[in-house]
């Protein structure tokens, strides 16, 4: 079965985890500042679980000490070689 998570969910999950080691943090040591359990960081960046909201990606960001909109940037770009591109519409020749 193919899987339904997008490039973008990919590079959130990596950009995070990235984030979180930068910041010399364990997924326990986020969890806690989340008021969470270790296993919910972990299903989050290992993809078991599937998608984040924003608020949550927002919360573990914050948990973090990272700025959400900079790791957002990060994983469009991570993800943008891997997103289906639309075909620009042809144009028409005039007679």
């Amino acid at each position: 079965m193919k899987s339904l998570r997008s490039p973008v969910d990919r590079a959130l999950r990596e950009v995070l985890a990235k984030a979180r080691e930068k910041a010399g943090l364990n997924q326990e040591d986020v969890a806690r500042r989340l008021g969470r359990r270790q296993p919910y960081i972990s299903k989050i960046e290992t993809g078991e679980r599937a998608g984040m909201y924003v608020p949550e990606f927002v919360a573990i960001a914050e948990a973090i000490g990272a700025d959400a909109g900079k790791l957002l940037d990060e994983a469009i770009r991570l993800a943008k070689p891997n997103l289906p591109t639309k075909r620009p519409p042809r144009k028409r020749r005039r007679k």
